[in-house]
């Protein structure tokens, strides 16, 4: 496997240096790998884990002053610092399956000629129409856009233990963002800090070996990361926004795909409007006047926004646990 270290375009002349090369099963140190230039301050190596027994590694690696480090491991393994995410059980009561979306969507623009119960069984996969597979091509598009709009319903909690002087954890593969204020170190009684600026990393690590109530990380593209390495054992667990939004017919706990692949797929939003989007969608792509879909569409989406994953009223009258000055200002000073 290749592996990429960027010190960034103005070190594009450094010459990196490992410093730390250690498995981290038993902390002996290995004879690191040739490290090649790429050229704007990015350098490669290449490890083949076939060729070692080690399933994971933690490096250093110094150029110019700068150090990077942290653990990679063996595809084939699961360790202890990796991640693993769970879903609670979903109801599909109120969603649709594909063939349904497309049918219905594709009656309505005038590509399929379906009754209502023909649109119930329909299979837009065994069709080799090409307006059926656009069709289907936008709607993996308007499922992969809604999650960035409609997302309360396909949170996920990931969790992981801390594994000695690891700094760097993978997320899940479904990952898309943190849900705020969730990421907790369940071995104590106290929230993460974070996720804190690069300057703020590049302090901490200055502040080396002085102990934080709070551990401090930072969410790096597809890695939770730490400016230095939390104690060992510890469970650390967050919630985030998953960009699953299919559940496949395999699937008995929840959304396990972020693109369809049968017309027995369900897609977990409300049905009326994905069928208003991929509507919206198709009319766009042929240049038809998008108006009206545009307004039915957007009307439909701030009404799913506003339903999905509601909670309790907080009451302005009265004493309440979840009220303070923290998200009501205090007021009327000088009357």
């Amino acid at each position: 496997m290749r592996y990429v270290v960027d010190f960034g375009t103005a070190n594009a002349g450094a010459t990196p240096t490992f410093t730390t090369f250690d498995r981290l099963d038993t902390l002996a140190a290995m004879t690191p790998p040739a490290i090649t230039s790429m050229g704007d301050g990015q350098f490669y190596f290449d490890l083949d884990w076939s060729l070692t027994t080690a399933t994971s590694i933690a490096f250093k690696v110094t150029a110019a002053g700068i150090e990077l480090s942290d653990v990679i491991s063996s595809p084939d393994v699961v360790l202890p610092g990796a991640t693993s995410a769970s879903a609670g059980t979903s109801s599909l009561v109120g969603y649709q399956t594909v063939g349904y979306i497309v049918a219905k969507a594709g009656t309505d623009c005038g590509v399929l000629n379906l009754t209502p119960d023909q649109q119930a069984s329909y299979d837009p996969f065994g069709s080799s129409d090409p307006l059926v597979v656009q069709m289907l091509s936008q709607l993996n598009d308007l499922g992969a856009e809604l999650v960035s709009f409609v997302s309360a319903h396909l949170r996920r909690e990931c969790t992981f233990t801390t594994a000695a002087s690891a700094t760097s954890y993978a997320l899940p593969a479904d990952y898309v963002a943190t849900v705020d204020s969730t990421a907790w170190d369940r071995s104590g009684t106290m929230p993460l800090y974070g996720s804190i600026s690069p300057q703020q990393a590049a302090t901490i690590k200055g502040w080396s070996g002085t102990a934080f109530v709070q551990i401090p990380y930072r969410i790096q593209g597809n890695r939770l990361t730490f400016p230095v390495a939390p104690p060992d054992g510890l469970t650390i667990a967050l919630e985030y926004v998953s960009e699953y939004w299919v559940q496949t017919a395999a699937s008995g706990t929840g959304p396990d795909a972020d693109h369809v692949t049968a017309s027995t797929d369900y897609v977990l939003f409300d049905p009326t409007l994905v069928i208003r989007g991929l509507k919206l969608k198709y009319r766009e792509a042929k240049g038809f006047d998008t108006t009206m879909d545009y307004r039915h569409y957007a009307t439909r989406l701030e009404w799913v926004m506003g339903k999905v994953g509601g909670s309790r009223v907080i009451s302005l009258d009265g004493p309440g646990e979840f009220r303070s000055t923290l998200n009501v200002p205090d007021t009327g000073f000088g009357t």
